[in-house]
């Protein structure tokens, strides 16, 4: 059981018209299946996917992401909420979006797994846990042979290099270094696969991950500004204000999680379990 994921919540919900969930951050992975086209646009950490076709999200632990549903109608969405301590593999190599259709298997997966949820017959936990195992499994037939690359490995090398320094001095000239390329070469290189300068995108992860600890932490707009790698707080707050639009304390302030809020009524949607309804491991 160690090597399985650790179902912690689920749930099959239809939400209202326009609902918007976040932006937050997650301590647990997120797997959440959208069977609607068209259902809603998924941000994470700045970058925006609109959902034009059925399919999965997964959203890892800490990172920033945001939902906004269709103003239209009412979405209903599949999603499960569970720790893996040591997944490995072709999992890490997933991407954010997975298009899926209904008739697939781990959409058939997905709604057994509520469905034993809800009845909880003897050994259903374990039983959840080989579900969606089997699950996460299916998806990953798409990597990482068939994942987009075209990135270069130094590129990528920097990205990770910065991920783990983000509240450290950080200089291009060492970036390039570590990468062992040429200031000029990273540069160019750089700004040719990604679309803006290192340092622009050094500024960019350390707003993303300020906004993760205003999330995550009870911690001053100060404390938090120190952490990204700010050695000013009046200078993070411009910083934050000029990518998110509104300083620190307002994002802090309107961006809490109150799921129960959005729901609508589920009536008319097939299901062999209730609708609305949360479901604990």
């Amino acid at each position: 059981m160690n090597r399985w994921p650790n179902i912690r919540i689920a749930g099959d919900f239809v939400v209202k018209p326009g609902t918007e969930l976040g932006p937050r951050t997650l301590a647990d992975y997120e797997l959440v299946y959208f069977p609607r086209p068209e259902s809603a646009i998924y941000t994470l950490e700045g970058t925006a996917v609109t959902l034009s076709e059925p399919g999965f999200i997964l959203t890892r632990p800490g990172q920033l992401h945001h939902y906004r549903f269709r103003k239209d109608i009412p979405v209903r969405h599949q999603f499960v909420h569970f720790t893996w301590p040591d997944p490995g593999g072709r999992f890490e190599l997933l991407p954010a979006s997975i298009p899926c259709p209904a008739h697939g298997l781990p959409p058939r997966l997905m709604q057994e797994m509520m469905a034993v949820m809800h009845a909880q017959r003897e050994d259903w936990r374990e039983h959840c846990a080989a579900l969606l195992f089997v699950l996460l499994h299916a998806l990953m037939r798409c990597g990482p042979e068939d994942l987009p690359s075209g990135e270069p490995v130094g590129i990528r090398h920097a990205k990770r290099f910065i991920a783990e320094r983000l509240g450290q001095p950080l200089s291009v000239r060492q970036i390039a270094r570590h990468v062992g390329w040429s200031h000029e070469h990273f540069s160019r290189m750089f700004r040719r696969t990604t679309g803006i300068s290192p340092q622009a995108f050094i500024l960019q992860q350390r707003v993303e991950y300020a906004a993760r600890l205003l999330l995550s932490t009870t911690d001053t707009i100060k404390e938090v500004a120190f952490q990204a790698g700010f050695g000013d707080a009046h200078y993070f707050s411009r910083c934050f204000r000029k990518l998110k639009g509104i300083p620190p304390h307002r994002f802090r302030s309107r961006n809490s999680d109150s799921r129960m809020d959005y729901v609508h009524p589920a009536a008319g949607e097939p299901s062999p379990y209730p609708l609305n309804t949360y479901f604990h491991s």
